[in-house]
C-alpha cells in the first residue's frame, strides 16, 4: 500500500473514527465529501494508459 493512499484517506478515517468513538452526528454532507475523496484516490491509482479517453486524445 502506497504511503500517499494512507495520508490522502485521513480525513475520512477522522470523520469516521469521530462519528464512531466522539459522537458526532453523521450529516450526509460529510458522507458524500468522503466518498469523494475515496473516487479521487481510486482514480488516480489508474495507470494513464488504461483510460479509454486518453487513448482517443493521442491518436488525433
Amino acid at each position: 500500500i502506497k504511503v500517499s493512499l494512507i495520508f490522502a484517506l485521513e480525513p475520512v478515517f477522522a470523520a469516521l473514527f469521530a462519528w464512531t468513538l466522539g459522537g458526532e452526528t453523521f450529516i450526509l454532507h460529510r458522507a458524500f465529501g468522503g466518498m469523494l475523496i475515496f473516487l479521487a484516490i481510486l482514480i488516480s491509482e489508474i495507470p494513464i494508459e488504461k483510460l479509454s479517453f486518453v487513448k482517443i486524445f493521442r491518436r488525433q
